[in-house]
Order: structure tokens, then sequence, then C-alpha cells
């Protein structure tokens, strides 16, 4: 416990008692969305939130700050979305609390996309201004 070698003797020096592990007093740290609108059925998870700077029975925030590394392939064969939330372990968590998600929903522009809407009128600019 707190991090101590079994069957060992600590002593404080500089009025500091250090332990040499690393300890996480945490009841859980990781939550887990899944849902059936990720096209990965292998895990189906659709987010994972880190919760380790939070205290146990505090509230969670989380804001994706990468939204394109952090993006799944949608699965448009169904027209009903099942989320669950579960811990590290599998096991659910009990939502009997706020709790407030936003999915945001895009598609992504392929390169021959992007390519073909460049603005020709700034290129044309940028051409002319260096001559």
């Amino acid at each position: 416990m707190f991090g101590f070698e079994s069957n060992s003797t600590n002593s404080f020096i500089n009025n500091s008692l250090k332990s040499k592990n690393i300890v996480n007093f945490q009841l859980k740290d990781t939550l887990r969305i899944h849902s059936n609108i990720v096209t990965d059925l292998s895990d189906n998870i659709l987010q994972e939130v880190t919760s380790s700077t939070t205290g146990d029975f505090s509230s969670i925030r989380y804001e994706c700050l990468d939204i394109e590394a952090h993006s799944k392939p949608f699965n448009i064969k169904i027209n009903t979305f099942k989320f669950k939330v579960l811990d590290e372990d599998g096991l659910p968590i009990n939502l009997s609390l706020n709790v407030l998600f936003t999915l945001m929903f895009y598609k992504k522009n392929s390169l021959t996309d992007i390519a073909n809407k460049t603005n020709i009128d700034y290129i044309k600019f940028q051409l002319l201004k260096n001559k």
C-alpha cells in the first residue's frame, strides 16, 4: 500500500517519505463509450475517455481536441443507434446522473475533392505577384 515494497522499512528524509512504486487510488480511470454506430464490430468503441486527473465520485469533462484523430468510420447500414458506457474491465458504469454527449458527423473530403476545390484565383494572384 502507498507504493512501498512488501516487508520493507521506510524512513523520512528531510520530512519527506517517498515510495519506489506508483500508486493509483482512483476507483476507475477509463470510460469507454461503445456503440453500433462504429463500423469496427470487433470492439465497437466510439470513444475512450480517461479521467486520471479526476477524483472518484466527481464530474468528468472531456473535449476532443483532435477530431480527425479520434474519428471512426460510420455504420450507414443502421438507423437505430445504441450506446453503452463501460469501464476498462468491460463492466457497466452507473449513469444515474447528468450525462451529456455530443456527436459530430461529417464527410471527409478525399484529396481529389480538395484539389478540385482549390481557389484558382488565389493561385493566379500569387503567380502574378511573384513575377
